[in-house]
């Protein structure tokens, strides 16, 4: 299910501390979290993608960036700016496609922001690998069941791209681009 398609999969970025910028490229900037100055540079691009997986249990809204990311889309910024330039941009549901039915291994870190009196929790991908086979995912164990994510502040997953799997041990995926 796609909610969203207007975000790209991809952001400029402080070259220091990795920050968001509203920034074109070769446009001199400083910024807003750092003070850094320098000029934006496509070298500068993060790739990131807003996720929700899900099983039996519930659901949970994850963020991928970098390195975990190219592995998922199977390309990087560079090749989905050219796409895009082409008047071909990167869709949620080229996504979908491109990646139903594969199956993924991917671990998943909470950590906790304080917003005056309100916490709120963020979940970001550390590691995501595509599986080789269908057979591995039986010898994959399965640290906890997204019910049990706040108790812990790491967990391993194996999940199943696009489809709905009974077995509990199995997670689905749906991407977002939020």
């Amino acid at each position: 299910m796609v909610i969203n398609t207007e975000q790209k999969y991809y952001y400029m970025a402080c070259k220091k501390c990795f920050s968001s910028v509203d920034a074109d490229h070769n446009y001199e900037y400083t910024c807003a979290m750092c003070g850094e100055k320098t000029q934006s540079k496509p070298s500068f691009v993060v790739e990131r993608i807003y996720l929700c997986v899900f099983d039996s249990t519930g659901s949970l809204s994850v963020t991928v960036f970098g390195t975990p990311v190219i592995s998922l889309m199977q390309m990087d910024s560079e090749m989905c700016m050219s796409l895009s330039d082409k008047g071909e941009p990167v869709t949620a549901e080229w996504v979908n496609n491109k990646l139903a039915g594969k199956i993924f291994y991917m671990k998943i870190r909470r950590k906790e922001n304080t917003f005056g009196v309100h916490i709120q929790q963020q979940y970001t991908v550390t590691n995501l690998r595509l599986k080789e086979t269908p057979e591995t995912i039986e010898n994959t164990k399965v640290t906890s069941v997204l019910k049990d994510v706040d108790a812990v502040d790491e967990i391993s997953v194996v999940f199943l791209y696009g489809a709905i799997q009974k077995n509990k041990n199995l997670f689905s995926l749906l991407v977002f681009l939020l």
